[in-house]
C-alpha cells in the first residue's frame, strides 16, 4: 500500500478509458483490492502528488465515450496484489508487516494477516486467514485460521475492520469501465 508506484483511482480509470482490454490486462496483471473511502489518517501517509493538477490546458483526446467514467469520485483506494520484491510468483502476502507484499495500514490488522493465492489466469483466487486476532472474512463470513475460500470478482473481504472488495484483473475492469466509480466508488 505504501510503494512508490501506488497508482490512484483515477490514473486506472485514465486507463480504463484509453487502453484496450488487452493492453489494459497487459499493465494491470494482477487481482486488485478496492478500499472504499479510506481513512483520512491512511490517505495522510499516501503522497500522490501526480494527482495534482499543476497547470490546466487544453487536451484533446480520442477517447472511446462508452468507456469513460464521467463524474467520477476519487474515493477508493485500489492496491494491486503482487509479489513486493518482483520475484514472479501465484501468491502474496497480506498484513501491518512492512514485510508483507501487500501493507495494509490499519490498527485491527495483523503483522501476516492473510495470504491471497491464485492460478496462471489469475482470475481464480483463494484467500487464506493467517491466524489473524481480527480475522478475514469473505462476503461475511468468517474464515477459520488456515483455512481457504475461494473468492470471486467482487467479493467482498474484510481483514479485521478494514472492509475491501476483490477484484480479478478483468473483474477490475469491468468494474471501472461499468462506472461503477460514480456511485461514490462503491466497488458493489
Amino acid at each position: 500500500m505504501l510503494r512508490p508506484d501506488l497508482a490512484p483511482l483515477d490514473a486506472y480509470l485514465g486507463d480504463a478509458a484509453s487502453l484496450s482490454e488487452a493492453e489494459f490486462l497487459e499493465r494491470y496483471p494482477y487481482p486488485v483490492l478496492v478500499i472504499q473511502e479510506p481513512s483520512p489518517d491512511v490517505m495522510s501517509r499516501i503522497r500522490r502528488p501526480e494527482t495534482v493538477i499543476q497547470e490546466v490546458r487544453t487536451m484533446t483526446f480520442d477517447v472511446d465515450i462508452s468507456r469513460t467514467n464521467l463524474g467520477a469520485s476519487l474515493d477508493a483506494l485500489c492496491l494491486q496484489a503482487r509479489p513486493r520484491r518482483g520475484v514472479a510468483s501465484n501468491r502474496v502476502s497480506m498484513g501491518r508487516s512492512p514485510d508483507a507484499d501487500v501493507v495494509l495500514l490499519d490498527e485491527s490488522v495483523s503483522r501476516f494477516h492473510a495470504e491471497l493465492s491464485w492460478g496462471a489466469s489469475k482470475e481464480r483466487c483463494v484467500v487464506t486467514d493467517l491466524g489473524a486476532k481480527n480475522g478475514t472474512f469473505v462476503d461475511g463470513v468468517r474464515l477459520s485460521a488456515h483455512v481457504r475460500a475461494e473468492l470471486f470478482s467482487g467479493s467482498a473481504v474484510t481483514f479485521g475492520s478494514l472492509a475491501a472488495r476483490f477484484y480479478s484483473p478483468s473483474g477490475f475492469l469491468a468494474w471501472l469501465v461499468a462506472g461503477a466509480p460514480r456511485s461514490g466508488a462503491a466497488p458493489a
